[in-house]
C-alpha cells in the first residue's frame, strides 16, 4: 500500500496545534458556508457556495484568504 501524502503550503500550517475560530459566513459575506480565523484575527479559509440559489448547487468551495480556489468539491452523481 503506498503511503498517502498532504502537500500544504506553510502559510496553512503551524508549529504546534492550532484552535481556529470558525464562523458561518452567510452572517457576514455574500454565500452560504463557512469562514475560519487564526488565533491572531487573520482570515484563512472560507467554504463557500455562493448562497443557496447558486449553481450548480452540487459545488463548494475552499478558498483563501485572498479568494483563490484552494479546493472544489463536487456532489457525485448519483
Amino acid at each position: 500500500m503506498r503511503k498517502r501524502v498532504v502537500i500544504v503550503d506553510e502559510k496553512f500550517s503551524f508549529a504546534e496545534e492550532t484552535k481556529l475560530t470558525v464562523h458561518k459566513t452567510s452572517l457576514f459575506f455574500e454565500g452560504d458556508g463557512f469562514i475560519a480565523y487564526a488565533p491572531t484575527g487573520d482570515l484563512l479559509f472560507r467554504f463557500d457556495s455562493y448562497g443557496p440559489d447558486s449553481q450548480p448547487k452540487d459545488q463548494l468551495l475552499l478558498l483563501d484568504a485572498s479568494g483563490t480556489c484552494l479546493l472544489t468539491l463536487l456532489r457525485k452523481a448519483c
